[in-house]
């Protein structure tokens, strides 16, 4: 398999950092009176094993604007008594890749409801000259404002249903990701995939355009809302499973929506289940839909992703500017 020309490396002694560390979040020092009302400016530090490449991993970045956005919409003054605590979507686009280090988190409303309330998330570096993403999310409360019709639709289960993870899947180690030493992140998780299609990737029936996976976080640390925007982003590149993929290559996201259906319990997920699939992969372009589920395969998220398909080198380390925190 040939290799990476760039990789990061990690010197004796690096502290590696749990999810909670990794989307740790701070109010900001100083203030933005460009904002509207009832904005707020938050900091954090991009870790450097959350990457792909040198590249923060961009479900991982989901997570952190849904950690700012919940922070900013639970505890502002304004919009606290709201009671809107669950996030219920996200729709992200990605305009340039972000580099380790300082971030600032810029959380606006949009507008606010008392059943909805749309927030917007930026997150900028190099002092906010830099615009990396954005995400548009509405919040809402889950167990006192979701009063409409529930109705019975066609199966969202996979076809030859959800794998039993103790005995129809076996756990793939570290190696089961042939290039993580170049994708640190990819260790954070623990993956339990389907032993009948172990050697194609983790799928039933070793379709190469799908791949299934029960996952929980590797230092046992429990699951909540904002890991669904790391899970939603967090599996192996579908176009690997492909002999025809013959070199190196990163798999940029460009834009990432997801559907949140239900809230985790108060103790968090242990273990959840994915299907990703991807429907067509042409001229370096694909689409990647992606399924989670939870151990009573409850549907718990719906997510669907834009990425493109480029040469690994130009996943490379850059210069950070100083911002101030």
């Amino acid at each position: 398999m040939a290799e990476w020309k760039n990789k990061p490396t990690f010197p004796p002694g690096f502290q590696y950092s749990s999810f909670a560390d990794a989307t740790t979040i701070t109010p900001a020092a100083d203030t933005d009176n460009s904002l509207p009302p009832n904005s707020g400016v938050y900091t954090a530090d991009l870790k450097r094993d959350w990457c792909i490449g040198f590249v923060p991993h961009g479900g991982y970045l989901t997570a952190l604007l849904l950690r700012t956005a919940h922070k900013h919409i639970t505890t502002h003054p304004a919009l606290a008594p709201l009671n809107q605590p669950h996030a219920i979507h996200i729709s992200c686009t990605f305009f340039n890749s972000c580099t380790p280090g300082a971030a600032r988190i810029a959380i606006t409303p949009v507008k606010t409801g008392r059943q909805y309330s749309f927030l917007r998330a930026t997150l900028t570096q190099n002092g906010g000259a830099r615009l990396c993403f954005e995400g548009l999310i509405p919040f809402t409360n889950l167990e006192t404002l979701q009063t409409g019709p529930t109705l019975p639709t066609a199966s969202t289960l996979p076809q030859r249903g959800i794998p039993d993870r103790e005995t129809e899947c076996v756990q793939a180690p570290n190696a089961s990701d042939p290039r993580v030493d170049v994708r640190p992140v990819s260790r954070k998780l623990v993956y339990a995939v389907p032993a009948a299609g172990a050697r194609k990737y983790g799928s039933l029936d070793g379709s190469p355009s799908v791949r299934e996976q029960w996952v929980c976080f590797r230092d046992g640390g429990r699951m909540d809302m904002p890991a669904l925007g790391f899970l939603s982003d967090m599996f192996l590149p579908i176009p690997e499973n492909y002999k025809e993929t013959s070199r190196t290559h990163w798999y940029p996201t460009l834009s990432l929506k997801i559907e949140v259906k239900r809230p985790p319990p108060a103790e968090g997920w242990k273990w959840l289940f994915c299907r990703i699939e991807s429907r067509e992969i042409r001229n370096g372009r694909m689409d990647v839909m992606v399924d989670i589920y939870d151990e009573d395969k409850n549907l718990v998220a719906i997510a669907n992703q834009l990425a493109i398909i480029v040469s690994s080198d130009r996943n490379k380390p850059k210069t950070l500017v100083p911002a101030k925190l």
